[in-house]
């Protein structure tokens, strides 16, 4: 739960982030995997200094995190911008070449189409979420720089409203 007009920085609003997916990770690994996938490319953009909004060089960015990032370096190089980033977020589908499996571990080689198994690429971003909590030198002042502000109803102390800092 978020505690009354909290201001997050960037990666600090990643690791909330994360936890949000964790609450459904279980009900729907399709929008688990639509989430982590978001999760991904904003790391990416925090290890650029164009503007968060930049429309420019996404999947350069998406795949820069999974470079970047010890436990996403399995996926680098599986063509996961278009087969899950854009088939979820464009046509809310996986792309051809690709199987969302909870059921059966990942299979990233020599396989077509290859295999995710959501629970492990929830673990996988769970351990850059973390990692990115201990680096510093981010190029993208969004990462240190206050981002999102959540603030809770006095009265009920339930309803949430999250305000994008950037935009106050």
């Amino acid at each position: 739960m978020f505690v009354e007009n909290t201001a997050f920085t960037g990666i600090k609003w990643l690791n909330s982030y994360k936890e949000e997916i964790r609450k459904i990770k279980d009900h729907s690994p399709l929008l688990s995997v639509l989430c982590i996938s978001a999760g991904i490319e904003f790391l990416g953009k925090l290890l650029c200094d164009e503007p968060l909004d930049s429309k420019t060089k996404c999947e350069e960015k998406f795949n820069k995190a999974l470079s970047t990032f010890a436990s996403l370096n399995k996926y680098d190089d599986k063509d996961l911008y278009h087969l899950i980033r854009c088939g979820l977020a464009h046509r809310i589908s996986v792309k051809e070449g690709i199987i969302l499996d909870p059921s059966h571990e990942s299979q990233l080689e020599d396989s077509v189409p290859i295999r995710i198994n959501p629970n492990r690429f929830f673990e996988d971003f769970e351990k850059a979420v973390e990692e990115a909590q201990e680096k510093k030198d981010w190029p993208n002042s969004a990462a240190t720089d206050e981002y999102v502000t959540v603030t809770t109803n006095a009265e009920t102390g339930t309803t949430v409203t999250i305000i994008n800092y950037l935009s106050l």
